[in-house]
């Protein structure tokens, strides 16, 4: 079994300051958000045998986001794989994205998703594109959605939202490791 040291990436990592105010994606997150949409999204739309029809309409009809009080929930599991395809050299992880936030007031349910997907999928092709050359990655990544997790996740991608600011966090559950930020609304969209 191949051991990985995980690379803990922040905010100030994927993103720039916009000339506009508040902050954009940087060259390398933009390129990994471009091999999500180019190589990943339609292989996940239009791969598989006409008998997988029935998965990908459960897909597409699932919630995202639950409501418990007074608080939005985004909840997913994951298992991904990459590594060199046909070698031993394969990494195997579980990730787990969780995403908080107020109900009213502070952030769109859309908002909101596309906060805590956009940081799940960098990070995780972050850990991802470590590994390996850019072709070979792309060659061997694969993520599969989980009903529930099996047993512990590896890597927990955390977002933590209120009306003052976000917290990201990304917790390697099997080195016991944890990174984050912590920024205020007011410092990002001053800047």
């Amino acid at each position: 079994m191949l051991s990985v040291g995980l690379t803990f990436v922040t905010i100030h990592d994927m993103t720039e300051p916009s000339l506009q105010g508040g902050v954009r994606m940087n060259r390398t997150a933009k390129l990994k958000c471009l091999i999500i949409m180019a190589v990943i999204w339609p292989a996940l739309v239009y791969g598989g045998e006409k008998s997988a029809k029935p998965e990908w309409e459960k897909m597409l009809k699932r919630d995202l986001v639950s409501v418990r009080g007074d608080k939005m929930i985004f909840q997913n599991h994951s298992l991904c794989k990459f590594g060199e395809k046909g070698q031993e050299k394969t990494v195997q992880l579980q990730v787990k994205t969780y995403g908080e936030a107020p109900l009213k007031g502070v952030i769109s349910r859309d908002n909101f998703v596309s906060m805590t997907t956009e940081l799940s999928t960098v990070f995780v092709l972050s850990v991802g594109a470590a590994t390996s050359s850019p072709e070979k990655f792309l060659d061997s990544f694969d993520c599969t959605d989980l009903e529930s997790p099996i047993g512990k996740p590896d890597i927990e991608v955390n977002l933590f939202i209120t009306k003052e600011g976000f917290k990201a966090e990304f917790v390697d559950t099997m080195n016991n490791k944890r990174s984050g930020t912590t920024h205020t609304w007011t410092e990002v969209f001053s800047k």
